[in-house]
């Protein structure tokens, strides 16, 4: 049997030139040649029996961090104080790690006989916090070498490579890992309002019924709510504002007596979990070790004081929000409200959000919320509108991760990066006139090295950035849409609309099964692009009448009021929190 050379890295690819078993896309250079493979998740995987192993795990990391952090911190917190606090941080860590361990355990079954290249353990600063995490966790080589290196001499230490050949050459991977900044800028006169109105707040105590969080809502919704229940509107965003601990943190001396301390010496007999031990106080973001201290100063000087509160976004990446959320627990009740269009059945957080949440709102029925918790109500932003000047082919790119992370919706959904080969298929075969007119919007960071990849294909005229979709959706003639979430409902709402993406990678929930298959019947769902491009040549000319058809059918409408039925959304937002007990 001929020998084999397992490559985690472009770096390696372009080192050794003969057979070789590839990772992931990430990792080789030039085209993949036939004698070549490349490991398979979907063939090796079954997403549901992964996902409750995961869910299982996460839920026992849970428990054995929240005590030990306890005892770091001389503390006696409960264990939801620190599910408040490891969120999402957890539910994004132990699955990038599992989604590497199990691809090189998979390889060394199948494969008895395997060269790789001799590691060495390197080490990297500590994040400051989750964004940042799954940042770099999802775009840095550098990283990414680390955690390939751990497992494979983790591994090897414990003797579970049977014949491997160490061949020992050096590859230079430079620290590529970047720092999270907040770039997102606001317009100067909503920003100044903002910040005084929230200084204003935060030198008084204020007791305020509802929270609201900024989120999903408009800041006229916002205020318009707020006033709705005779209290001043307050800015999340301003009050625990994240510039305001990020650089101090990220500042802070590095406890190394803390992090060489192993979870557990106690041996498991998952092995995966033993890999874990070693290494997750190590990895814990500085939050939520050297910066424990200083945000929890921070929260408790916060002056805000409610009996609800409504959140978006910031119960995931605003650690001052969650050390003041975390603080307050017992006096406040707490509520979390979906912030996009997924129908998706599996949620990509295990189901913690409904845990930790007094009420959980969602705009579809969600299978994993108890019925207890489980409340209802329309997505919270204007969607039906009629496009001003269509007359663009706007392809809306939805960016995985370059190297994978977070686990949940499906098998697949955040593994595969197909964009590349779909839009250099749609270049290709699309007729002339019609690619004249195709424009790529994309929201995602140009740090992302999927977006990265894509931008290579066009000039940058095809590239529509620093305008806001609603505008992008006012010049589309056709949308397609690579995920059927948020920006998949918007556009649908507003004209022609087609997605493109693997039916089994966003599997919905069971009530929302038959219009998916409704969508691939009226061809508003493709799974590949010969298909959609030979649609689209054909029915470029006439796409407002094959979409005029549909409508007469009435499952678009249907699609539409599963996630609002009247345009007047705002109205039902009132009624529930003046009502709320």
């Amino acid at each position: 049997m001929k020998e084999k050379f397992l490559i985690t890295s472009k770096r390696e690819d372009s080192r050794y030139k003969k057979k070789k078993i590839y990772l992931g896309h990430w990792c080789f250079n030039n085209q993949l040649k036939k004698d070549n493979e490349v490991y398979d998740w979907n063939l090796n995987n079954n997403f549901k029996l992964n996902y409750k192993y995961l869910s299982k795990t996460i839920d026992e990391y849970k428990i054995l961090l929240s005590k030990k952090l306890n005892t770091i911190h001389n503390q006696n917190k409960d264990l939801k104080f620190w599910e408040v606090l490891l969120f999402p941080w957890l539910t994004y860590y132990i699955p990038a790690q599992f989604y590497r361990w199990k691809m090189i355990n998979d390889i060394l079954e199948k494969n008895k006989s395997l060269s790789l290249r001799k590691v060495k353990l390197k080490k990297y600063k500590p994040f400051t916090e989750s964004l940042e995490f799954l940042h770099a966790t999802t775009n840095s080589e550098y990283l990414n070498d680390i955690f390939f290196s751990r497992i494979i001499y983790f591994l090897i230490e414990n003797k579970k490579f049977p014949k491997v050949s160490l061949k020992n050459f050096n590859i230079q991977i430079n620290n590529d890992i970047k720092i999270y900044k907040n770039t997102k800028k606001e317009a100067i006169s909503e920003s100044k309002l903002k910040k005084v109105v929230s200084t204003k707040i935060n030198k008084i105590n204020l007791q305020k019924k509802i929270f609201i969080c900024e989120g999903m809502f408009s800041t006229k919704d916002l205020l318009e709510l707020n006033l709705s229940l005779n209290q001043i509107p307050t800015f999340s965003k301003k009050i625990f504002d994240k510039n305001s601990y990020l650089k101090e943190i990220s500042n802070l001396k590095i406890n190394n007596d803390v992090r060489k301390i192993i979870l557990s010496s106690q041996k498991s007999k998952d092995i995966f979990y033993n890999f874990l031990n070693k290494f997750i106080i190590s990895d814990l973001p500085m939050h939520l070790i050297e910066g424990f201290g200083l945000l929890s100063q921070k929260a408790n000087k916060i002056n805000l004081k409610s009996k609800y509160i409504l959140v978006f976004h910031d119960h995931y990446h605003n650690e001052l929000f969650k050390f003041w959320l975390a603080y307050n627990l017992k006096s406040i009740k707490l509520i979390i409200s979906a912030h996009g269009a997924s129908i998706q059945a599996m949620p990509a957080h295990f189901g913690i959000e409904s845990r930790i949440s007094n009420k959980k709102i969602s705009y579809v029925n969600d299978d994993e919320s108890p019925l207890k918790k489980n409340i209802k109500l329309p997505f919270p932003r204007a969607i039906r509108f009629r496009r001003k000047n269509p007359e663009l082919l706007l392809y809306n790119c939805y960016a995985p991760e370059y190297y994978p992370c977070r686990y949940g919706i499906s098998n697949y959904a955040y593994l595969k990066n197909r964009s590349f080969d779909d839009l250099t298929s749609l270049k290709k075969n699309l007729n002339k006139s019609i690619f004249y007119k195709f424009r790529v919007s994309n929201k995602y960071s140009k740090n992302n090295k999927s977006v990265q990849s894509i931008n290579k294909l066009f000039k940058k005229e095809k590239f529509i950035t620093n305008v806001s979709f609603k505008k992008q959706l006012d010049n589309a003639k056709l949308v397609i849409c690579t995920h059927p979430q948020t920006t998949f409902l918007e556009s649908i709402a507003s004209g022609p609309t087609i997605g493109l993406f693997n039916y089994k990678d966003w599997l919905p929930t069971k009530d929302n099964l038959k219009i998916f298959e409704k969508f691939r019947e009226y061809n508003i769902f493709f799974d590949n692009t010969e298909d959609l491009t030979k649609f689209i040549n054909k029915n470029w000319e006439n796409i407002d009448l094959w979409w005029n058809d549909i409508q007469k059918k009435k499952i678009i409408d249907q699609y539409i009021n599963i996630f609002q039925k009247d345009p007047d959304y705002l109205s039902q937002w009132k009624n529930f929190l003046k009502n709320i007990r």
